[in-house]
């Protein structure tokens, strides 16, 4: 008989795939998402300015945990509330995560309430870690009726790299702020009615979105989650580049989150010019092309040197002649030095023609071509034999 086919939540690759992303998301990054944000609850199809029919909340900050008989730790708090009505019908829910900062779940609580009269329904889901594995607690409760549990429980080998909904919301506040991920990025996770499955998240780009009456710019990020049975259910989050939600949405649900004070788009900032081909760093030696153009001016310029004769005496600085050496033509720098302003005019190269005249020495040769100075006030040869008739 033919071995099953693996599960993509139990498959090893996709495990280690998911442990190497995490391992490289640092505390700074994390640091950078803690923060409390509110989105007003619409009906789809609304207008982003219409009333809101309820509030959806969120907060991450650091907060010490303790369970029975450990010591006593720093870990990342994750809370969200959730309060609308669904056909009149008052529903809410809530979530409260305790995180490590390598975002592996320390223990996390899902509520779910339907205040549905005279026989409202209340459901929680219960995850708690420790040294064996992960305990999940399931309880039901309708009406007045004896509330009914289940507990079952996820050996630590199966745990790695698993997101829970807490870590995979702190999760989507890095990758929005980061504003790119890989293609393909999946997770071995666990859902809110504590069944393995995998989260998968992609990338649909930046986007053009009403905030209240303004628009903005946003980067929207697809999050798939799949388990073994039942079709997948599909999140499309908004955000904008600091990481705040501008709109929160389940595939197929009747209502969506959105953000209508328009005050946090000022603090937000922008998103990066998004290039059509990944930036390449420049290596200009070693591109063949780069370095030879490199090679051809470096020779240039050391030939321009030699030619021109600079003095290397560090008691004497070049003239400048507004004038070409051969042709009387451009800018160029004479083939001598001049003395400094007291020193001997004796101390010049030996040059037919040179003479002293006052606090310089210049070219008095007959044939010599003469040219004014930049500043017009005076007049300075080029020294160099004049050019063949």
């Amino acid at each position: 008989m033919e071995p099953p086919p693996e599960r993509p939540w139990d498959s090893p690759s996709v495990a280690d795939t998911a442990a190497e992303f995490l391992s490289l998301i640092g505390l700074k990054e994390l640091e950078g998402c803690l923060f409390a944000e509110r989105l007003a609850v619409v009906a789809v199809g609304a207008s982003p300015r219409d009333k809101a029919q309820g509030q959806w909340w969120m907060a991450a900050q650091w907060a010490p945990y303790q369970q029975e008989g450990a010591p006593m730790q720093s870990c990342i708090l994750v809370q969200t509330r959730f309060r609308s009505k669904h056909n009149g019908v008052p529903v809410s829910s809530s979530l409260k995560a305790y995180l490590t900062w390598q975002l592996e779940t320390l223990e996390q609580e899902e509520q779910e309430c339907l205040e549905l009269t005279p026989h409202p329904t209340e459901k929680r889901t219960h995850f708690v870690s420790h040294e064996y594995g992960m305990t999940v607690t399931r309880t039901l409760q309708e009406g007045g009726a004896e509330p009914q549990c289940h507990s079952f429980s996820y050996g630590r080998a199966r745990l790695r790299a698993r997101l829970l909904e807490g870590a995979s919301l702190l999760l989507l506040r890095v990758l929005a702020r980061r504003q790119t991920m890989p293609p393909g990025l999946v997770f071995p996770a666990i859902n809110s009615e504590g069944d393995l499955c995998t989260f998968s998240y992609s990338t649909l780009g930046i986007q053009r979105q009403a905030v209240g009456s303004a628009e903005t710019e946003v980067f929207v990020i697809r999050r798939a989650v799949r388990a073994s049975t039942g079709a997948p259910s599909v999140w499309h989050s908004s955000f904008l580049p600091s990481g705040h939600l501008a709109q929160l949405m389940q595939i197929g649900a009747p209502v969506l989150m959105l953000l209508q004070d328009e005050s946090i788009l000022s603090k937000s900032g922008r998103f990066a010019p998004q290039l059509p081909f990944p930036k390449e760093p420049l290596e200009w030696d070693e591109d063949m092309e780069l370095y030879s153009y490199f090679l051809d001016r470096k020779v240039r310029w050391t030939w321009g040197q030699g030619d021109l004769g600079l003095c290397q005496s560090p008691a004497r600085s070049p003239l400048v002649c507004p004038g070409d050496t051969q042709r009387g033509q451009g800018t160029n720098i004479l083939p001598h030095t001049l003395s400094s302003v007291g020193k001997d005019p004796g101390s010049c190269p030996p040059h037919p023609g040179i003479v002293s005249m006052g606090e310089m020495c210049v070219c008095a040769h007959p044939t010599h071509p003469v040219h004014p100075t930049a500043g017009g006030a005076a007049t300075l040869p080029c020294c160099l034999p004049p050019a063949a008739p």
